[in-house]
């Protein structure tokens, strides 16, 4: 019997405790979550002039690099002599590398290092020649600093 006394006691320390904790632990109702910033919206308008001969690009990646932060990757269709926008979100001034593939991991055009502003467009101009090699793609009239497109 002594033992159904020694529970008992246990039992109601237990939950006054515990009681006692969950009302300590309640955030106060006037704290204020300040709010996250948000994220800027980037456009780049793809122009793809290919004609001779025609090319399709489908894969873009935007890999930063003056930050830790991740690689943007992004799936579309460009087909010869259309223009598309595609628009990301960056969050202030970046250099980014850019590279705009026929397909993933495939050939690609790129720019090493290239300035993005929060809330503006550029534009890729993607353009071959007649011996089937990109000649003059321009990023916003930067030319290339490589190009594996055959």
């Amino acid at each position: 019997m002594k033992n159904k006394g020694n529970i008992q006691s246990f039992l109601f320390l237990f939950l006054g405790i515990t009681l006692i904790l969950s009302f300590a632990c309640k955030k106060d109702i006037n704290t204020i979550i300040p709010p996250t910033p948000p994220a800027s919206n980037y456009t780049i308008s793809i122009n793809n002039l290919t004609n001779f001969p025609p090319k399709q690009f489908t894969y873009i990646t935007l890999t930063p690099l003056e930050t830790s932060d991740t690689e943007l990757s992004y799936e579309f269709v460009c087909d010869p002599n259309i223009t598309i926008d595609y628009s990301f979100y960056i969050s202030k001034i970046t250099f980014f590398k850019i590279r705009v593939y026929l397909y993933k991991n495939g050939p690609s055009i790129w720019w090493n290092s290239i300035a993005l502003e929060p809330n503006k467009t550029s534009l890729i101009q993607l353009i071959n020649g007649t011996g089937n090699y990109m000649d003059n793609t321009n990023f916003n009239s930067v030319k290339p600093d490589g190009c594996d497109i055959p």
